[in-house]
Parts: C-alpha cells; structure tokens; sequence
C-alpha cells in the first residue's frame, strides 16, 4: 500500500493503517506490540513523507498522502 513488499508485517501495517484502526485493533490482527506500530509510524513520516492522523475520541490512527 505504501511501497513495503507483500506479506510482510509492514505491508500489512500499512494495509490496515490506511483504513484506519485502534492500536488495539492492530495488535489483534497481526501480533504486533505498540512500540512496532509506533517505529512503523514514524517511519511512514520520515521516509515516506506521510501524514498520521489520530483522532482522540476514538483512538483511531489513519495514515494519508496528504493533510
């Protein structure tokens, strides 16, 4: 989805954070702990130059090309 190669663990991050999921929600699907997502996270800022928006209500994080 983001340019990381199928079926790896960051493939599938980037699948599900581009839906938009729970760090919760996350976790259940693939086995991961919070400090992966986050690592992945910042790595789709840095590298990728994408936008992460979390919304505090709900706890959803979504990452976008764009603001």
């Amino acid at each position: 989805c983001f340019g990381h190669r199928q079926e790896t663990q960051a493939s599938q991050l980037d699948e599900i954070l581009a839906k938009g999921a729970t760090y919760e929600e996350i976790q259940k699907q693939i086995k991961c702990n919070k400090s992966r997502i986050d690592s992945h996270l910042k790595h789709l800022q840095d590298k990728k130059k994408l936008f992460v928006h979390r919304n505090e209500k709900t706890g959803i994080i979504r990452v976008k090309a764009e603001k």
